[in-house]
């Protein structure tokens, strides 16, 4: 064969596979442009909670309590859970980390903590990134089932 035919073969076959990768990468981006895209409602507050508890292991199921009590504002991520050192305690507190409670308070109103058990206290070495700690006492059960019992009516 000659070789202008053979130039010309081999011009067409890569002129042809170029047109055949651009029609094929339009393909794929208008298949990924068209996709279904999805909204995800975002709560307006979120914390990491640390979990204390303080009640001589008298009370159980904190952490998915806390979870189920929060509501769809607030999105709790619980960081860890310990036993408080030390004696039982008889009024749950909340320890907040950051200076600015708002976060704070509206978890101290839907566990039924009352706002003046929250106590402004900053870590220094956060290493698990808490905003809050939860100190669990002998009186969240009672909490609980007032939050719940205010939910139902």
């Amino acid at each position: 064969m000659n070789k202008k035919i053979i130039k010309k073969i081999l011009t067409g076959i890569l002129l042809a596979t170029l047109i055949v990768v651009i029609v094929y990468t339009a393909f794929i981006t208008t298949k990924v442009v068209s996709g279904v895209s999805v909204m995800v409602e975002t709560p307006e507050h979120m914390m990491q909670l640390q979990i204390m508890d303080a009640s001589g292991g008298k009370i159980k199921n904190i952490t998915s309590t806390v979870k189920e009590l929060t509501g769809d504002d607030l999105l709790v991520q619980i960081v860890g859970e310990d036993k408080f050192e030390g004696q039982q305690l008889l009024h749950s507190m909340i320890i907040s980390h950051e200076q600015d409670a708002t976060t704070t308070k509206l978890l101290a109103r839907q566990l039924g903590i009352d706002p003046s058990k929250i106590i402004y206290k900053p870590i220094t070495q956060n290493i698990k990134q808490a905003t809050a700690t939860l100190v669990v006492a002998l009186d969240f059960d009672t909490l609980v089932s007032f939050v719940n019992h205010d939910k139902e009516n």
